[in-house]
């Protein structure tokens, strides 16, 4: 394990996971275990999912997953034929970014969530 940022926490250890074709570096104790688990349930309880469709063939399907696009105010998101407008950062994912932006030195606008309806 190293730091990826040498102010970071000590919980801020990173594994730098090897890929081909990308940089992915992960942090197992970003949050204690009760930490992440209050913050998991707070997202399902209060993130406003949307299904969306898109059509093959002219056939409207609905996608796996329930989505939800948050982030600063006018950020736009297009993918499929969707287009997707901000809502407003809630105060979970206002805890997520902060611990996130404090270890890796970036700062972001935005965040597309993902709920797959399997629950993979």
């Amino acid at each position: 394990m190293k730091q990826h940022r040498l102010d970071a926490a000590p919980a801020a250890e990173c594994v730098q996971l090897h890929m081909q074709d990308a940089e992915v570096f992960y942090y197992p104790r970003l949050f204690h275990t009760a930490e992440a688990n209050r913050l998991f349930e707070t997202l399902m309880a209060e993130t406003e999912w949307r299904e969306e469709v898109i059509k093959i063939y002219g056939k409207p399907i609905p996608l796996p997953r329930l989505t939800a696009w948050c982030g600063d105010p006018g950020k736009v998101y297009t993918y499929s034929g969707i287009r997707l407008t901000a809502s407003p950062w809630t105060d979970a994912l206002k805890e997520i970014k902060t611990r996130i932006e404090k270890v890796t030195a970036a700062t972001f606008n935005s965040v597309l969530l993902n709920r797959y309806r399997d629950g993979r």
